[in-house]
């Protein structure tokens, strides 16, 4: 298991064995080469929204130059834990509540 620091979390946020061999086997831009673009999307967002208020579920973006797209990570924010069920690059914004945004 690996962890990431999230200040806006507080703390660090979970990276299990299962959610990274996922991440590395669907979203391969990702894992094994870049687990920076992770670590950075939750220390320094853009962009982080909620899609439905009552989800768990925090959607973390930022933009990186040298992909010229998002990267997203999902991380489901539970009281006293904090975990990452995907990550993955994209060009496009989901719909939600946005909860902070960089001006």
């Amino acid at each position: 298991m690996e962890a990431f620091q999230c200040p806006f979390l507080g703390g660090l946020v979970e990276l299990n064995d299962e959610r990274e061999r996922h991440i590395a086997e669907k979203h391969s831009q990702l894992l094994p080469n870049r687990p920076d673009h992770i670590a950075t999307t939750l220390a320094d967002p853009d962009l982080i929204l909620r899609k439905d208020p009552e989800d768990e579920t925090i959607l973390f973006y930022r933009w990186f130059y040298d992909l010229d797209k998002y990267v997203l990570v999902a991380v489901v924010n539970h009281p006293g834990r904090d975990w990452i069920i995907t990550a993955f690059v994209t060009r496009r914004l989901q719909r939600g509540e946005i909860i902070w945004q960089r001006r």
